[in-house]
C-alpha cells in the first residue's frame, strides 16, 4: 500500500506536540512517522499522535507508537492517540490490545476505542441429523 501520505510535527497552542498523519501508514513508509516522533519525544514534552486523517495502519507504524508510548511512560509524561471512530486504525489498535498503552481518544472528547463486533457464531445442531427417510 504505498500510497503517498504526509507526518507532519506541529506545537498546539497550549504548548503539546502532535505529529499529524494523512493517508496511509505502512511498512514503505512507517520510518517517516517513527523519525518525526522520534524528533518530538526529544523536546521533552507531552505527544499527540493524530491518525484522524490517517486512512490506512499497519504494524510497522504500530511499532513506532508503541516504542513512543513506552517511551513517554519511562520519562513520566504523556501520550495521546486520536482516531476517527470506526476508522481503520481504530479498529488496528483495537484488535492489537493497544488500547491501553496510550490514552486513546476517538474524535474530539471520547477516551475508548469502541468495541470491534464479532461476528455471531453458526447456529450448532442439536441432536442427531434427521434421516432422509423421514
Amino acid at each position: 500500500m504505498s500510497t503517498r501520505s504526509v507526518v507532519q510535527a506541529i506545537t498546539t497552542r497550549s504548548g503539546r506536540r502532535r505529529v499529524v498523519v494523512h493517508g496511509e501508514l505502512d511498512l514503505s513508509n512507517a520510518h517517516e512517522l517513527a523519525a518525526t516522533v522520534a524528533s518530538c519525544l526529544l523536546a521533552g514534552q507531552d505527544l499527540e499522535v493524530d491518525l484522524r486523517k490517517a486512512s490506512f495502519i499497519d504494524c510497522a507504524a504500530l511499532r513506532g507508537i508503541v516504542a513512543a508510548a513506552q517511551h513517554q511512560r519511562e520519562a513520566d509524561r504523556r501520550m495521546s492517540v486520536l482516531v476517527r471512530p470506526g476508522s481503520v486504525p481504530a479498529r488496528v489498535i483495537k484488535l492489537a490490545g493497544l488500547e491501553a498503552l496510550a490514552q486513546i481518544r476517538i474524535g474530539p472528547t471520547s477516551t475508548r476505542v469502541p468495541p470491534v463486533r464479532r461476528r455471531r457464531s453458526l447456529p450448532t445442531s442439536r441432536g442427531p441429523a434427521p434421516d432422509a427417510d423421514g
